[in-house]
């Protein structure tokens, strides 16, 4: 079972690319940093777009993957803006 164990909002200090929809982002982008646990540690990047779809459509120990976000993740940002 997947864990997130830390989260908080960065501003990134090198280009990143959000997990949820594979878009890449520039420095100095407001970010969701997220440290999870399976069997090992692993840390990705959330776009404050899909840190709202993650919230809203996933429950509570969900599970979604690199790129789920790829299709509704720019309109979701343009119609939450």
């Amino acid at each position: 079972m997947i864990k997130c164990i830390e989260y908080k909002q960065v501003k990134v200090r090198k280009p990143t690319t959000c997990f949820g929809c594979c878009r890449q982002f520039p420095v100095g982008t407001i970010m969701e940093a997220q440290t999870m646990r399976d069997k090992d540690l692993y840390h990705i990047h959330l776009c404050l777009a899909c840190e709202s779809l993650v919230n809203d459509l996933v429950e509570d120990g969900g599970i979604y993957y690199e790129g789920d976000f790829r299709e509704i993740a720019p309109t979701y940002e343009r119609t939450n803006n």
